[in-house]
Parts: structure tokens; C-alpha cells; sequence
């Protein structure tokens, strides 16, 4: 397929839904897409879907960017689900604008033995790559060469949302963090930002099998729930020619560089009934397509830059989406405080 690729922006943005086919709440992409729905309870394990991606400036340290990466979706206290030890987990990054990976951080875990996981870390640059270890242990911090660091463990969701209210359109706002109470699995990596030999970059994760097929990715928050049908706003069933389609699947298994080509109406029209204006619509998929995350690593600002741990996503995505009709959600923190040290992210949550 012709490719089709535009310069990322510092603006984004996202949603997120409910599945009209199966009884799991979608929050950023947690459980974005049949593959992670289907015959899956909720608090079950599902090691290989992303939820979130944050990328954001230490707050140890200026000079060095966090990439998080959080899978395991809804795990209640008192479980705490392995990383898949067929699969594995990757962090992209684009160095220069094309929506093209320049810069690959890879993690292969090996199986539990006595309650730990082994697993490794590489960075592939050019086509070449470097193993910076093979012995990181979940649960522990691993020091890499050149003063970068890394952690996977469990952590409590840092995601924040009224979903119960977002499911009455906001008639009956509720308040209440829908995921407050919920742990999820995270891989934190710190490294410094002079790696990267760029000050913009873009990042984007994925997850794929134990046949190295992608199953999942993301960049910004919950672009396949609310841009890909179905989706609560857009029903392609009714909209030829989406009649009958669910992309995804498809959305989930593509690459950034073909998503202006591949979703780009579909992406329109599933936002178009939330502000009722096409050309803004096109104005908004046009910034939100590549499914990057744009960071500048000289700003500490989040939102427009990057995404930080407590930054409330939700009510700028809200305004974004229905052109200022929404604005909040009256959910404007996490429940469990972030710690300011590495791994920065809040304690897990434990059984009553």
C-alpha cells in the first residue's frame, strides 16, 4: 500500500469507549479490540494488551526522558499477572518526524521461577543491536550502561476516568474513578535524553506473540476505541461502505506510517457525531493520525507534549473531541498518590 505520512504535531488527543459486543470497560486501550475481548473476563490476564504509553521528563532528573508502558489490564489486588514469556514488548521511537522507528527498546522475559521474572533488554539502532542486559529481575531496578535504568512489576493504574458517567453521555456523572482500586503490570525505562541525538521524537510501544506477529500497539491514548469502528459515536453498520466493519483488530496489527491511508475517514466519521463539523473533524484526525506520541525532551509540560503520569487526559480529550461542547469528567486525579522517585508510578493496590 502507498504510504502516506505527515510531520507529527505537539497536540493530541483520545477517548474512550465501551464495546457493544462484549461487557468490558475500555479505558485508554485497555482491551481495545476483539482480540482482547472475546471469551476474556474482566480482571483476567491479558499480558500482551497495552494499555498506556507515558512519556515524560524525570522528575530526578532534567536531562533524562521516562518511557512507561503499562499491559494487564484490571488486575485485582492480590493478583499479580506475569509478562508473557513467548511474547514481546517494544518501545518505538521516531527520531526525525516520518513516523518511521529509528530507535527500538526491546523486552523478552523468560518464565516465573520462585515468584521472579529474567528478562532482557535490547536497543536496536540502524538495523543493529545491543543487548544493555539479560538478567533484569521484575520487581527490582536493573542499572544499564550510560546511566539509564529499568523496572517491570506491578503497580496500581495510573489511568483516572468516570466511565460510569461517560456511559449515560455525562447525564449522571458519578464522580468515581471506574479503574480506582485496579492494578495493572508496567515496564519503566529512564534513560538519558542525549541517546536519542534529537530533541522531538515520537514514541509509540507494541506487543507482539510468540509468533513475532504485532498484536497491539499504541501511542496516544485510546485512538483504536474511539476512531476505529465500532465505537459508541459511529455505527458502522449503518454508514456505507463501513458497513459491518471492525478494523480493530486491523488498527492494532498496522504501522503509524500507513494510518493516514488505512483509517483516516473511517477516523472522521467516528468522531464527526461529537461536534458535528466535518472540516474539524478532518482537522483533528489530521493531528491525532500517525498514532504517535510527540515529546519534546528539553519541556517538562505534559499534554501537549508527551504524556505525564498525573496529567487529566481525559478532560482535555473530551473538550478536543466535541470542539469545547464537554470538558470534564469531575475526575481530576489518580487515586493512589505517584511517587517522585523512580519508578515513579503509585504502589500497587492491595486486598482489603
Amino acid at each position: 500500500m502507498k504510504t502516506k505520512l505527515v510531520a507529527w504535531a505537539f497536540v493530541w488527543m483520545g477517548c474512550v469507549a465501551v464495546s457493544q459486543e462484549q461487557p468490558l470497560a475500555l479505558g485508554a486501550d485497555h482491551r481495545d479490540a476483539p482480540a482482547f475481548t472475546t471469551g476474556i473476563s474482566v480482571g483476567a490476564a491479558s499480558p500482551l494488551d497495552l494499555n498506556d504509553i507515558y512519556v515524560f521528563q524525570s522528575p530526578e532528573s532534567s536531562r533524562n526522558t521516562v518511557l512507561v508502558m503499562t499491559v494487564n489490564p484490571l488486575t485485582a489486588p492480590g493478583n499479580n499477572f506475569p509478562f508473557s514469556s513467548t511474547g514481546l514488548y517494544e518501545f518505538k521511537i521516531d527520531l526525525n518526524g516520518d513516523a518511521l522507528e529509528d530507535l527500538t527498546y526491546s523486552f523478552q522475559f523468560q518464565r516465573v521461577v520462585r515468584g521472579q521474572q529474567v528478562y532482557s533488554v535490547t536497543e536496536t539502532r540502524g538495523g543493529r543491536s545491543k543487548v544493555l542486559t539479560r538478567t533484569a529481575k521484575s520487581g527490582t531496578t536493573t542499572k544499564l550502561a550510560g546511566g539509564a535504568k529499568v523496572t517491570a512489576s506491578l503497580f496500581d493504574d495510573p489511568f483516572f476516568f468516570d466511565f460510569a458517567g461517560f456511559q449515560t453521555g455525562f447525564a449522571m456523572p458519578t464522580g468515581n474513578d471506574f479503574f480506582g482500586g485496579s492494578n495493572i503490570s508496567a515496564i519503566v525505562l529512564e534513560v538519558p535524553s542525549s541517546v536519542f541525538g534529537a530533541q522531538r521524537i515520537g514514541v509509540w510501544g507494541r506487543t507482539l506473540n510468540d509468533q513475532g506477529v504485532q498484536v497491539d500497539r499504541t501511542g496516544l491514548p485510546a485512538i483504536n476505541p474511539v476512531f476505529t469502528p465500532p465505537t459508541p459515536f459511529f455505527n458502522a453498520m449503518s454508514v456505507p461502505p463501513y458497513s459491518g466493519m471492525n478494523l480493530k483488530n486491523a488498527f492494532n496489527a498496522g504501522h503509524p506510517s500507513d494510518d493516514l491511508e488505512d483509517f483516516f475517514e473511517t477516523a472522521v466519521q467516528a468522531i464527526l457525531p461529537l461536534n458535528g463539523n466535518r472540516e474539524y473533524s478532518e482537522a483533528v484526525v489530521g493531528v491525532v493520525l500517525p498514532d504517535i506520541m510527540p515529546f519534546n525532551t528539553k519541556s517538562a509540560d505534559g499534554f501537549l507534549n508527551g504524556r505525564r503520569l498525573a496529567d487529566d487526559v481525559i478532560d482535555a480529550e473530551l473538550s478536543i473531541v466535541t470542539n469545547g461542547g464537554l470538558t470534564s469528567d469531575g475526575v481530576d486525579a489518580n487515586d493512589v498518590t505517584f511517587r517522585s522517585k523512580f519508578p515513579y508510578l503509585g504502589l500497587p493496590q492491595q486486598q482489603p
